[in-house]
């Protein structure tokens, strides 16, 4: 009676009734109830007594294990709020359960049965639904509320309709066709991201498709070859699995990304493959049984709790929802050189470039064995008592179907917060800055530390293009004071046009206003980095760290530009490089951060923190399915931190210096030729 109950409600909504009864209506009256209650459950696997079956009460917590004869006994707490049941679990099986009631029955039996292992091409993932608006139970959002409404603003959600995510992989920027064209890009006719309907399209730049298939322009609906984007950007594409195009996501495997379906039929995850996301170290289920009442399939889920054995769901319990080893299926990413006829180089890089390696920095780092990647990007919810927080929306006792309260915590909201969710705060509770200064004998010298004190993992992580930088600016009786020595931050942070060193009047792109900083190359950068980039490594330090030491030399105002050359206020110092930028201002608070465009930073006085990625030209700071190698990775590991050191101009008393931790989540460069909105979010300020 209870599964058919359940099962009709699969697409019928929730309306309001009366509580169902229960041993709480019973301890309402003048009825003696008990307390407790001693159970002797036998369980059945295939009709086979099966030994290591858990066996616990619904909302309790805590289990019994079956013995070889299929038998475990267990104490039930009948003053438990809502319905009292007892739940099995086997890893081969959907949770079953039996309700109790007040000494009904001591002893019972518990039939389970082996759900199908094979993986139904045919099955169409289901609806998420949208916050506040869910028609029936055959979307998620229905009865998972307030899980629904944290996943739909999270960056999971956007994985496939990313815009950054869509132009790298077509090769595509965000301009009109006249913009294009001057930008040096061809204007053709492509597929629209979402409905692959024909459209126009500015094909400008590094992109997946192009590179991989060494297209000239666009090839959109030629490409044979997709860099497997698809398996963590959009696994939510029906059919096969692996090797899709994202491109191929339209509708809801465009607009949902990596939805509630997707991540809950994981059934297992395989650490040791060398393939990402749903193609090698995911592995998805989705049900062949055939179903009742409605229903093309029986349902199947995947999830970390054995005491959900409402039939609507179909619940497995697996242990990576709670390990961190399912985050690890997209969170960790090693890959050969994906451009044609490159190779990586075998000895410097034996198990292929490390393009995402979060997963095995968390597990290497102080909190591997102590907290998962969930305790931080997935905070507890103190608004529900469980998943399905139902209780909060109608007057439905706990129990089967809605579930049972959760202990306080236990709960966790699926918004995956980071970088990219600035509400959060995760990125001002990473890193720590401070500052010191002393008079030298030619001005005033500061020394800038940046450590990083929150997450179990390097800063910054994830997309080998993000970057955290320090920058510093100082002020003398309130005018300012430039740098003369010290680390300079790299050309990667922002110029609209370098030279190397010579004749340095002539810049095609000055305004009056702009200002040109020099720099000197003093060598190899000594820095403690991450894997063979530390000082000492498990797999043996490499002796090139790839970044050069560049010291700040000197900089000028553009006070008149002409056919023969830009005007200065000052004459340039010599040097190895000149940048030439425009209008950086340092933010100075997190809102202003995220308001203002990002700063031009390259030869400013700074440090920066980053790994870098390098193709078959040589470039620096390429995406990484162009890369053949990494050539420097100088982040900073948990718990650790780097410092460098600064020189400003004289000054008869201290100067005032301010300092800014940024996080960028791509380079300047980039952003600017894709023609998207990149801005400096701010970490951390100090000032002297």
């Amino acid at each position: 009676m209870m599964l058919l109950l359940a099962l009709a409600c699969v697409d019928t909504p929730i309306v309001d009734s009366d509580p169902v009864d229960s041993p709480v209506d019973a301890r309402d009256s003048a009825v003696q109830v008990l307390e407790s209650l001693d159970v002797v459950v036998n369980v059945t696997l295939d009709g086979a007594p099966v030994e290591g079956a858990w066996v616990v009460q619904g909302g309790r917590g805590g289990h019994q294990l079956t013995d070889a004869q299929g038998t475990a006994s267990l104490t039930l707490d009948m003053t438990l709020y809502g319905e009292v049941a007892v739940s099995v679990s086997h890893p081969e099986a959907r949770t079953e359960h039996q309700t109790v009631r007040d000494g009904e029955t001591t002893t019972f039996t518990v039939e389970m049965v082996r759900y199908n292992r094979s993986d139904n091409l045919d099955y169409v993932f289901g609806d998420p639904g949208i916050p506040d608006v869910a028609d029936t139970t055959a979307q998620c959002s229905h009865c998972h509320k307030t899980i629904n409404r944290s996943w739909y603003g999270s960056p999971h959600r956007d994985a496939a309709s990313n815009p950054w995510v869509q132009g790298i992989y077509a090769g595509t920027a965000d301009l009109e066709q006249s913009a294009c064209e001057d930008a040096g890009g061809s204007w053709e006719l492509g597929l629209q991201p979402g409905t692959r309907a024909e459209i126009s399209r500015c094909y400008l730049g590094s992109g997946t498709l192009p590179d991989l298939n060494a297209c000239e322009g666009g090839c959109d609906e030629t490409a044979r070859v997709f860099g497997q984007c698809a398996d963590c950007h959009a696994p939510g594409i029906n059919g096969v699995l692996g090797e899709r195009d994202l491109l191929e996501a339209v509708g809801m495997e465009h607009s949902e990304g990596v939805s509630c379906d997707v991540c809950h039929k994981v059934e297992s995850t395989d650490p040791d493959s060398s393939e990402p996301g749903i193609s090698g170290w995911l592995n998805l289920m989705r049900p062949s049984e055939e179903g009742a009442l409605g229903q093309e399939y029986f349902p199947l889920m995947f999830g970390p709790y054995p005491d959900v054995p409402s039939p609507v769901m179909g619940s497995v319990a697996r242990d990576h929802y709670q390990d961190g080893s399912l985050c690890g299926g997209c969170h960790e990413h090693w890959q050969d050189a994906l451009i044609p006829e490159t190779a990586v180089d075998a000895e410097r890089w034996p198990d292929g470039l490390p393009v995402h390696t979060t997963y095995s920095e968390w597990q290497q780092g102080p909190l591997g064995d102590a907290l998962a990647c969930q305790s931080c990007h997935m905070p507890p919810d103190p608004n529900v008592g469980n998943a399905a927080d139902l209780g909060n929306i109608i007057d439905l006792q706990p129990g089967v179907v809605p579930g049972w309260m959760r202990p306080a915590g236990q709960v966790r909201e699926h918004s995956w917060v980071g970088p990219r969710t600035p509400e959060s705060q995760m990125l001002q509770l990473a890193a720590g800055l401070d500052l010191n200064m002393e008079q030298t004998e030619t001005g005033w010298l500061v020394s800038a530390t940046v450590s990083n004190v929150g997450p179990a993992h390097y800063i910054p992580t994830g997309e080998p293009m993000r970057q955290i930088f320090v920058v510093l600016q100082a002020t003398c009786a309130g005018q300012p004071l430039p740098a003369t020595g010290g680390a300079a931050l790299p050309a990667w942070l922002g110029a609209l046009e370098s030279q190397e060193s010579g004749d340095w009047s002539l810049w095609p792109s000055a305004q009056v206003g702009d200002v040109i900083r020099v720099v000197q190359d003093v060598g190899p950068l000594a820095y403690s980095g991450w894997g063979p980039f530390s000082e000492s490594s498990t797999d043996g330090s490499f002796t090139d760290k790839g970044l050069r030491d560049e010291r700040v030399v000197g900089s000028a105002v553009v006070t008149w530009v002409g056919e023969e050359g830009v005007i200065l206020d000052r004459e340039l110092p010599s040097g190895d490089r000149a940048y030439l930028v425009r209008g950086a201002v340092l933010p100075s608070t997190v809102q202003e951060s995220a308001e203002q465009s990002a700063g031009m930073w390259a030869g400013a006085p700074g440090m920066s923190f980053q790994r870098v990625m390098a193709g078959v030209d040589g470039d620096w700071m390429v995406p990484h399915h162009a890369a053949v190698d990494v050539v420097a990775d100088n982040r900073i590991a948990p718990g650790e931190s780097a410092s460098s050191t600064h020189l400003f101009g004289a000054c008869a008393e201290p100067p005032q210096v301010q300092a800014a931790l940024l996080h960028r989540g791509t380079t300047w460069a980039l952003a600017h030729q894709k023609n998207w909105t990149l801005n400096d979010s701010l970490m951390a300020k100090e000032s002297l």
